[in-house]
């Protein structure tokens, strides 16, 4: 299960930083067209948006991964152990039912949108949903797959209070 894990979060950070590599090559190079020669690549700036609509949610997976997203631990550090176990299952509980939320408008909008292609580069609109499904199918299954592996016990978040034991161990 951990060589799948850490596959996929190769493979998407490959794929996030190919997207970014192209993104800037996209922009500077079309940037540099329309001061040279006063004329731009028409559909750069349609791909360039599509290309940073992706990058922001395949960014935004990892960084919920890695948990490397702004988190507010005021509350949770200041409670006792059994406590913060009751807010984690919370707050994972809340950003399962979130997703689902934003997976449901999401599929509203491919809905709404079907058939509808961008003007310049003729790819379809949903496209830029689809970013938004996959990021939001994403958190969810590693939400579910974070809070199994925090009661079978082999993952801990950096905020969970250790017991006076354990940081005598650390010592």
């Amino acid at each position: 299960m951990e060589q799948i894990s850490k596959y996929i979060n190769l493979t998407l950070k490959t794929i996030v930083g190919v997207i970014l590599s192209f993104l800037i090559l996209l922009v500077f190079g079309n940037a540099l067209l329309r001061y040279l020669f006063n004329s731009g690549i028409v559909w750069s700036e349609e791909l360039a948006r599509y290309l940073f609509v992706w990058l922001v949610f395949l960014g935004a997976v990892l960084a919920y991964r890695d948990k490397e997203h702004i988190i507010v631990d005021v509350v949770v550090l200041n409670v006792p152990k059994p406590v913060q176990k009751i807010l984690y299952i919370l707050s994972n509980v809340i950003v399962c039912i979130s997703m689902i939320m934003f997976l449901y408008g999401l599929t509203l909008l491919i809905e709404m949108n079907a058939g509808i292609l961008g003007p310049a580069t003729g790819l379809p609109v949903n496209l830029l949903y689809f970013a938004g499904l996959v990021c939001a199918i994403a958190v969810v299954m590693i939400t579910i797959l974070q809070t199994y592996q925090f009661f079978k016990g082999t993952y801990t978040p950096q905020w969970f209070k250790k017991t006076e034991v354990e940081e005598d161990e650390n010592s």
